[in-house]
């Protein structure tokens, strides 16, 4: 069997490493996968192939924000793609990440429709079944379910300077869609199958859940004496110690309630911050330790810490916050989107959207009760829901069953 994955990235970040994860659960099992990416590691070619320059990158996304239209652009670069699709010769093409300026949709969507072979679409992000954005949770939009226009998010990502053609954009969604008679969609959460389901370019189709998965072998609990060398590397309090993690803060609402919820947590805890930032952490009990390209010193992080913290309420999935679980660390989340699913009853916990004073309150319940009696409960859910090879299992079973090979 012969999976063709289409991504943004490869190799790194949270897609990225999904990609090359199921190319080798695939390889374990004598099957091939073949990556077409805009960046990642583009040493491996045999697994992987760079669709787009870098000089052909940037006139996309400047003709992008101009126009207003992404993914309407790098048509030279789509149609050398394809002849390696052709040669490659998959048994089915799974799609990921498409927005990020690397494609011409039109060119690909008329290909696919051609080609007829099975499609696997997987919502990392909500930009499949909406005019343009990856997240409207914030805006309270729901034009989505039937046709997306006058979109209130038209001038962020994907950016546009001067137009919003969301209506566009949707209408050629549905037509491309249309034209795939074989294509099943993925959600990462509940949530994702569930919104989805909702979409009116997605009616009638067949739709299912399988949760991002964790490599529970690189991020797993550590002992107390490595939780305390940690601490001492990063100089870290020894006091109870809370984590948020993103690729990058930036002066927006997520950003400015963890800084509340620091100023009101005071003595009670310190406050870390793991990931990109220009901006001056505002209180004295708030750490920062930048990105990290080790998944293993990420892990030592999160172990380290005795809780983890999330205010975002755009998340398909939250795949920090089950990073954290299988490191033993209970999560407080907000009842948002797909982070909602992650921590369970037993594992933190889950509070309304905004509420910094809930918040508070589920951090000082876990001190009281101590970071010992969260750590096997939040391992076991890790273990049950996000296990790697399990859920890269069901998503390759799924594949068995769209080619109907019986695999018993």
């Amino acid at each position: 069997m012969k999976i063709l994955q289409i991504n943004t990235i490869y190799k790194y970040k949270s897609t990225g490493r999904t990609c090359w994860e199921v190319e080798k659960a695939l390889e374990a099992q004598g099957h091939h996968s073949l990556t077409l990416h805009q960046v990642g590691d583009t040493t491996d070619t045999k697994h992987s192939y760079v669709v787009n320059s870098k000089c052909g990158y940037y006139f996309h996304k400047l003709m992008s924000r101009l126009t207003g239209l992404d993914g309407y652009y790098s048509f030279f670069a789509t149609r050398r793609a394809l002849k390696v699709i052709q040669r490659y010769e998959p048994d089915i093409i799974h799609l990921r990440n498409l927005h990020g300026g690397y494609l011409h949709l039109p060119t690909l969507f008329k290909f696919l429709a051609r080609y007829n072979k099975p499609v696997v679409y997987n919502l990392h992000d909500t930009w499949a079944y909406t005019g343009k954005c990856p997240g409207y949770e914030n805006v309270h939009c729901d034009k989505w379910k039937r046709e997306c226009k006058k979109c209130p998010q038209w001038k962020k990502y994907p950016k546009s300077y001067f137009f919003d053609r969301s209506n566009k954009i949707f209408r050629d969604k549905k037509r491309w869609y249309s034209g795939i008679n074989n294509m099943t969609v993925v959600g990462v959460s509940d949530y994702m199958k569930t919104e989805s389901l909702q979409s009116a370019l997605f009616q009638g189709r067949r739709v299912e859940r399988i949760y991002n998965w964790i490599d529970l072998d690189s991020f797993r609990p550590y002992d107390e004496k490595q939780n305390k060398e940690t601490r001492e590397k990063y100089g870290l309090s020894d006091g109870f110690l809370v984590i948020g993690v993103s690729s990058y803060w930036k002066k927006n609402t997520e950003y400015e309630e963890i800084c509340a919820l620091a100023k009101e947590l005071g003595e009670e805890a310190h406050v870390c911050l793991v990931g990109g930032v220009d901006i001056k952490l505002p209180h004295a009990n708030m750490y920062h330790i930048p990105n990290l390209d080790s998944m293993e010193e990420l892990a030592r992080i999160y172990s380290s810490a005795d809780a983890f913290v999330s205010t975002s309420t755009t998340e398909s999935f939250g795949k920090v916050a089950a990073e954290a679980l299988a490191c033993g660390v209970p999560a407080v989340v907000y009842a948002s989107t797909g982070i909602k699913e992650i921590p369970g009853s037993d594992c933190g916990g889950i509070v309304d959207k905004h509420d910094i004073m809930k918040m508070k309150e589920k951090l000082l319940e876990i001190k009281e009760k101590g970071k010992k009696c969260y750590i096997s409960a939040c391992r076991k859910r890790a273990e049950k829901l996000f296990n790697y090879m399990e859920n890269a299992k069901q998503l390759i079973n799924l594949y068995y069953n769209i080619l109907g090979i019986n695999n018993k």
